[in-house]
């Protein structure tokens, strides 16, 4: 995690190893919460964060 003070943000980044992944319930579950943060609908501390920009996809 990243805190931008001058722009008031802060940067995620998920980072997951396909290698330790025991089933495909497993895998999908990481690609579920990736894709909620990346839609907009991702929470951290019960705060619902903004959709990531495109460009940062």
């Amino acid at each position: 995690m990243k805190v931008l003070e001058d722009t008031e943000t802060l940067r995620f980044s998920f980072i997951y190893n396909l290698q330790k992944v025991d089933s495909i319930d497993e895998l999908l579950s990481v690609l579920f919460v990736y894709q909620a943060f990346i839609q907009g609908d991702g929470q951290v501390v019960g705060l619902k964060l903004p959709p990531a920009p495109t460009s940062d996809v």
